[in-house]
């Protein structure tokens, strides 16, 4: 963040006299420059300008039906050395209540350069202040793409050697985008993806001042370099293409001073996320068999699962053990041993051996060592069946009897496995298992406690699918414990989609669903995924704490503790709701590793 301290505003002169009063800060700033590296003036090592805040869970950025919500995109344009920075970084901060934020500098894009190019960089002869020499294609793109939710990479470019190094910023998943630069206002392609557009105005004495400082500490030049660019190519740029796009501005901020400017404009970019926030729909069970056949489609034929119910210690439970033709034109009566499922839901084919896992996962008494071998052995199930829906081609070897066998092979260019933490990685081995050199990734996804809403912390993926070509030619098989409402699963399909992945090569692995809510909000919003499931059990149920109220003094039996964040705007703690599958396994994954 640059400074704007009081002995930077000792330093300037009155506007039109831009290099007057700047020589004694001049003197000072190069000799302390020379004093600190030992005797020679040596430049800073290059960094990322795109600055990223997620210090907490990301809410559901999409609706019901898995569109996404766009994230607020913000403009800050100015001079050099103008504040758009500091004044981007000020504004994040005061935003309330929104964790997920970003900044994507311009300068990130400046164009690779020719060798003939860099060797006038070094001389200072190469105009860094014109809008050609912004990859401007690149930089709308990668709005663009934010815009619509997408992941994408940001350049990482070097000041000291004036190049684009091998690295890149990876960004995804931020609810307001903040771009900031000098040419921002001035492309009318990039002002289209903008929904504020902010023009910061500070006087060119002041300008002048920063720039000086900025590039001899950050870059490492000298002084008679840094004027002579100002005068040969920063100030008739801003004259000639900076300065006249402020005409495009919603609202213009002075460089200094502007505490006023920065509260009303965080306060209006809250107030359009609240407004976006109560325009998306529900994400709980409400999505369950009886809503989704409202939709009049009656010729769609769904599989009907027939159950087994069985008793056992732990209680109550049920197994698919076939699937028969379910016509929706016809009227549905609700049978308790009739368990109608989406068609994009494959369940395993039960024997004698998968029941009696399916048992001992259901029942409360079965010890944690054996719980956890049960869930392997019955990952390894789906795993399994998971493999034979992928794609093969055909094959031949040659045996060691010199004999030619005709096979197959799997017909994939990528695949990895992705865990929805934490519970997911308990199908990590049995994919170790079936495929051993498969890579794995994983997404931090946890209910909140007030609402049930799914947040996502961390998005951990392959390098393959963070990068969109090749993620469009992978497989993804995406694990989970057990679908309920299904808010994890579908926060996880929509952040693969989001960075490329084909919704037809994505295969949702589960030890057990329920055969309502969850299974039907996936096949509502992304009906070409197919979910694989060893077991399904009929019923799926909501459970609530109440709040105490704020002159109760309740003791911690009664109620769960409660995070900050569960408090309501006005301060007092929220109702806590949760679901469970019913019968169900219960907390699958405290039960698999004895927490």
């Amino acid at each position: 963040m640059t400074a704007t301290g009081p002995e930077m505003h000792e330093s300037v002169s009155t506007p039109g006299s831009e290099l007057r009063g700047t020589a004694s800060m001049l003197s000072h700033v190069n000799s302390s420059m020379y004093r600190l590296h030992g005797g020679s003036a040596q430049p800073r090592r290059s960094y990322s300008r795109t600055t990223i805040m997620t210090e907490a869970g990301r809410q559901p950025w999409y609706d019901a039906d898995g569109k996404p919500i766009a994230p607020y995109i913000v403009g800050v344009a100015g001079g050099s050395a103008s504040g758009k920075t500091s004044i981007a970084k000020e504004v994040i901060r005061l935003l309330p209540n929104i964790p997920w934020v970003a900044i994507v500098s311009q300068d990130a894009f400046y164009r690779p350069l020719t060798p003939e190019q860099i060797k006038m960089a070094f001389n200072q002869n190469f105009d860094f202040d014109h809008p050609c020499a912004i990859d401007q294609e690149l930089l709308v793109q990668c709005v663009k793409d934010l815009k619509e939710s997408r992941a994408v990479q940001i350049p990482v470019y070097s000041f000291t050697q004036h190049q684009r190094t091998s690295e890149s910023t990876y960004l995804y998943g931020h609810a307001v985008i903040v771009v900031e630069g000098i040419f921002v206002l001035q492309d009318p392609a990039l002002r289209e993806l903008l929904d504020l557009k902010i023009f910061v105005q500070t006087d060119p004495d002041i300008m002048l001042a920063r720039r000086i400082r900025r590039d001899i500490l950050d870059r490492g030049r000298s002084v008679e370099g840094v004027l002579d660019q100002y005068l040969r190519f920063v100030k008739p740029s801003f004259d000639t293409f900076v300065s006249p796009s402020a005409r495009y501005a919603d609202i213009i901020v002075p460089g200094l001073n502007n505490k006023v400017a920065i509260d009303v404009i965080s306060q209006h970019i809250g107030k359009h996320l609240t407004r976006s926030r109560s325009l998306r729909l529900k994400m709980d069970a409400d999505h369950t068999l009886s809503s989704y056949m409202s939709m009049r489609m009656p010729h769609h034929i769904f599989p009907l699962a027939r159950v087994i119910v069985g008793t056992t210690a732990a209680g109550t439970h049920s197994h698919c053990v076939e699937h028969e033709p379910f016509n929706t034109s016809q009227p549905f009566v609700a049978v308790d041993q009739v368990l109608p499922l989406p068609p994009n839901v494959c369940v395993i084919k039960p024997k004698a051996q998968l029941q009696a896992l399916l048992t001992m996962m259901h029942n409360v008494e079965t010890p944690a060592g054996e719980y956890a071998w049960a869930c392997k052995r019955t990952g390894a199930f789906v795993v399994e069946e998971a493999m034979k829906l992928l794609p093969y081609r055909a094959r031949s070897v040659e045996t060691p009897q010199g004999e030619m066998h005709q096979g197959l092979e799997l017909d994939v260019e990528y695949i990895c496995g992705v865990s929805i933490l934490r519970s997911g990685a308990m199908l990590e081995h049995p994919l170790r298992r079936a495929l051993p050199a498969l890579s794995l990734g994983s997404l931090l996804i946890q209910s909140s406690d007030s609402n049930y809403h799914p947040l996502l912390y961390s998005v951990e993926l392959p390098s393959f699918v963070r990068d969109r070509q090749r993620a469009a030619r992978t497989w993804v098989l995406l694990t989970d414990a057990q679908v309920g409402t299904g808010a994890a699963a579908f926060m996880a399909v929509r952040v693969l989609l989001d960075h490329g992945v084909p919704e037809n090569q994505i295969l949702i692995l589960t030890l057990l669903s329920s055969a309502r809510g969850g299974v039907w909000s996936l096949y509502h919003a992304f009906p070409r995924i197919v979910i694989i499931t060893a077991g399904v059990d009929p019923g799926l149920q909501r459970f609530e704490w109440h709040a105490p109220l704020p002159d109760r003094a309740p003791s911690e039996d009664h109620y769960p503790k409660r995070k900050s964040s569960d408090a309501s705007e006005d301060g007092h703690p929220q109702d806590r709701v949760a679901f469970a599958i019913i019968p169900g396994c219960g907390q699958m994954g405290d039960r698999f590793w004895g927490t």
